[in-house]
């Protein structure tokens, strides 16, 4: 499976568009993620929200639509974006994400199992926020999780 770290795609049909805005723990932690990176924009940088997309892009090298998407709380970035974005608004990893109780971990069998691997031992915060938040459309394996850990990883040591 391949996955852009920039919208948190993969080529199959049933990942191809940003998750949808469904209810529960994860799509509110987009949100919040969203509406404090929005703020911190036009709050901090008197950027007008209607240029916000276009001004994070540019700050980013990436898509003015993967910007949107993480203005919107559609998807957020992984790994080296994560990092990166955090350095170019000024912002600690912690004030981007905000704190994650532990009843919003995943409720896949497979975290747990996951967790307990020297791999998932091994995560950061901000892997560990990549993981638990991926928009899984089936339940995914400990396979799942090694395999987007090592792409997060990957693309953390190409930045």
């Amino acid at each position: 499976m391949t996955i852009s770290i920039a919208t948190m795609t993969t080529p199959s049909d049933r990942q191809s568009q940003p998750p949808s805005p469904d209810e529960g723990d994860v799509p509110r932690a987009r949100k919040k993620f969203a509406a404090a990176l929005r703020r911190r924009i036009v709050e901090d940088f008197n950027v007008p929200e209607r240029e916000a997309a276009r001004w994070l892009a540019k700050k980013m090298g990436v898509r003015w639509q993967t910007a949107q998407f993480w203005l919107e709380g559609q998807s957020f970035p992984l790994g080296i974006n994560l990092t990166k974005l955090g350095e170019a608004v000024g912002m600690t990893f912690a004030e981007l994400v905000g704190p994650m109780a532990d009843d919003q971990e995943p409720q896949w069998p497979s975290w747990r199992e996951f967790l307990a691997t020297p791999e998932g031992q091994s995560t950061t915060d901000p892997e560990r926020w990549a993981l638990r938040l991926f928009p899984w459309t089936q339940p995914p394996t400990v396979g799942d999780y090694r395999s987007l850990l090592a792409v997060v990883r990957q693309n953390a040591e190409r930045g």
